[in-house]
């Protein structure tokens, strides 16, 4: 794998992953979400920023386990390996989400969402940068 083709994935997944989430967070389960605003930190507070590099992180491992074993070009099985992805993340939401006392309506419409989300990062990732099955 050359660093420019990891860097490349690394950005195109970061951006995708903060598209889809804004628009699930905002739109699609906002009010779902608001039910545990006074718990969450203002957007104005510094500490924010290590969210965004916690995902930049996040993205950085997803995008090496795909060159590393998974390296691709087929959408489907792009989309799959998001897929059992996005099920790792939503095992590690019930998890915090049972040991914290919030409102879990939130719950549900996470897990759909980093279903919907790992899946599609998956599916581009195969489809921009997988590598073509070899052909005898």
């Amino acid at each position: 794998m050359s660093i420019g083709r990891f860097i490349g994935a690394v950005v195109l997944s970061y951006v995708l992953f903060a598209i889809l989430y804004m628009i699930g967070g905002m739109f699609v389960y906002a009010d779902a979400m608001a039910t545990n605003a006074a718990l969450m930190r203002s957007m104005d507070d510094p500490f924010i920023a290590f969210s965004h590099i916690g995902h930049l992180f996040q993205t950085m491992v997803l995008v090496w386990i795909f060159f590393s074993g998974f390296d691709t070009a087929d959408v489907k099985k792009g989309a799959f390996f998001g897929l059992m992805v996005g099920v790792f993340m939503a095992g590690s939401n019930m998890v915090w989400m049972a040991g914290l006392n919030l409102n879990t309506a939130p719950l549900v419409p996470m897990i759909i969402n980093d279903l919907v989300a790992f899946s599609a990062v998956g599916a581009v990732l195969a489809k921009v940068f997988g590598k073509p099955a070899a052909t005898d």
